[in-house]
């Protein structure tokens, strides 16, 4: 990702470097930095759920005879019960809240309009437990329960081209907004059940059914895809001197996420600040 975005910066930069006239050069472009909060929809969430249909399930793990009897003997050890049954899957699965670093492009054509590239990337948690009913009861209990966490992690990368428009642009200060069109890639990192102090993958790591001590080997599994969205963005923005400043924003996208099965159109938001400066180009 890094290496593309270096190529496409020098491409950006080079491309204006030439284009621009003799009159219109000098702090026409802006490169910036961004942190933010992402919050992203929770529509897609269920894809780490581990249900039956869903191509990392539970029962990838339940059913197979090494790792149930491992299962039950951390069960043994853990909380002193015999045996346990699947009694309820993960509801709601939700993503945490995030920060995500971002580089950001612009360039003034005009006072008012400004393009701008914006490039992102962020690591998503997605968490839910799972409910185990566990036999015999616990003392007094008519039935006993323990819930045992599933955890997703997947990392978003989002490049976005925009339009800018400052309804101030001479003053110190203004409002702004923003339109574009985005990509988004997402590419999922682990998925894992959680048992006590052990895990287990609900990814199919090596092709075959897993048995103990015969030398099998993981492989890569790509689970993710690109997909294209629309965004908006509204925002203040404070001159910090001739050369900088500082843009306080809020950010709204509507896009997929390429996630086997769960490929719906959500709602994804974002508040965060941008420090700009200019670049000069005069020679």
């Amino acid at each position: 990702m890094f290496r593309c975005l270096s190529i496409f910066f020098w491409s950006f930069y080079v491309f204006f470097l030439f284009t621009q006239t003799e009159d219109d050069k000098g702090g026409n472009f802006f490169l910036g930095f961004e942190a933010s909060l992402f919050r992203p929809s929770m529509k897609h969430a269920e894809f780490y759920a581990g249900y039956p249909q869903n191509v990392n399930s539970l029962s990838y793990v339940l059913d197979n005879p090494y790792w149930y009897q491992e299962i039950k003997n951390l069960f043994d050890e853990n909380v002193h019960r015999d045996s346990f049954s699947l009694l309820d899957y993960p509801y709601p699965m939700k993503y945490d809240l995030a920060f995500m670093p971002g580089l950001n492009f612009r360039y003034r054509w005009s006072n008012e309009f400004y393009l701008s590239f914006y490039a992102s990337v962020v690591r998503l948690k997605a968490v839910g437990l799972t409910t185990f009913e566990v036999f015999p009861p616990f003392v007094g209990e008519l039935h006993s329960y323990v819930y045992l966490p599933i955890e997703g992690v997947e990392r978003r990368s989002f490049f976005s081209l925009c339009f800018t428009y400052f309804f101030s642009s001479h003053a110190n200060a203004s409002w702004f907004a923003e339109l574009g069109a985005l990509l988004v890639n997402t590419r999922v990192l682990s998925h894992r059940l959680y048992v006590f102090d052990k895990y287990y993958n609900l990814q199919d790591l090596y092709g075959v059914p897993y048995v103990p001590n015969a030398g099998l080997t993981e492989i890569e599994i790509y689970q993710g895809g690109t997909s294209p969205g629309v965004c908006f963005s509204i925002g203040y923005s404070w001159k910090l001197g001739a050369r900088s400043c500082l843009d306080i924003f809020y950010q709204g996208a509507l896009h997929s996420v390429k996630l086997p099965q769960y490929p719906y159109v959500g709602y994804h938001q974002k508040l965060g600040v941008k420090f700009f400066t200019h670049f000069y180009f005069n020679s």
